[in-house]
């Protein structure tokens, strides 16, 4: 945060919005500052006694947990850096991206607001994707609004680039702030952001340990492994006979096939 120049705006909106929010949105392109803007909202909040919720969505270059997830952790004092290694609660999304993992992606996202809100965030703060052009763009933004209904909205801008989003936003009624986005925010390549997503996934993972579990007692919740009815190699067609094989599940494609 040293090292970042932040705008004076900044300083004048935190003050303003503080006292009347219960839940914030930050919204804005790649490489806009939005984590830097989150982190200056959660530091300067804290210090004024406030808990504050903070919700990292961004799939793909995740400030929180690793990339895939949705990750929360409250926070009540100033944080350091390293107060953002290791999240209090995550969600699995499944992709770096929300393209194609839309309810998937808004599920999480609602359910970390919600145990953000039961664990007494007087603040709970939503950092999002840069995904913002197209279509799909729009649709996942709009109905993020209308789960979460924030108090507030504030947009990073360079220019003009999110215009497209937030005069529709306003005629809805919903509360928008345009905020500049802060100098020298380093930009990443394509390059570093696969890297920057390989250091993530490494230190989360770092002390892991290997587990044994026998595979009846895994649930795939969103899978079809394991939802088979119980067979015994009697009952398959000679052409698919299988030696040495007590139990098998299989789950027909349609009625009457295998």
């Amino acid at each position: 945060m040293d090292k970042i120049d932040i705008p004076g705006e900044w300083e004048l909106v935190a003050g303003r919005i503080k006292h009347n929010t219960k839940i914030c949105i930050v919204l804005g392109k790649t490489d806009s500052g939005k984590s830097t803007l989150c982190k200056y909202l959660i530091r300067t909040w804290t210090a004024s006694g406030i808990r504050v919720g903070y919700i990292d969505s961004d799939l793909g270059q995740s400030t929180l947990g690793p990339p895939t997830t949705v990750s929360l952790k409250n926070f009540t004092t100033p944080p350091d850096a390293g107060d953002y290694a290791n999240p209090s609660y995550l969600h699995f999304v499944g992709n770096t991206a929300p393209e194609g993992f839309l309810l998937q992606t808004l599920h999480a996202v609602k359910l970390m607001v919600n145990i953000s809100l039961r664990q007494g965030a007087q603040i709970t703060l939503v950092d999002t994707t840069g995904f913002i052009d197209g279509p799909v763009a729009r649709i996942l933004k709009l109905h993020k609004l209308e789960m979460l209904r924030p108090q507030w909205i504030l947009a990073l801008q360079a220019e003009d680039e999110m215009e497209h989003l937030l005069k529709g936003y306003e005629k809805m009624g919903w509360h928008v702030i345009r905020l500049a986005c802060p100098k020298h925010v380093a930009t990443r390549s394509q390059a570093e952001r696969q890297r920057y997503r390989s250091e993530k996934y490494q230190a989360y993972f770092k002390p892991a340990k290997i587990k044994e579990c026998p595979i009846h007692k895994v649930v795939f919740p969103s899978g079809i492994l394991g939802t088979g009815r119980r067979i015994h190699p009697h009952e398959l067609p000679k052409e698919y006979c299988i030696h040495d094989m007590n139990h098998l599940y299989l789950k027909n494609a349609a009625p009457n096939c295998w």
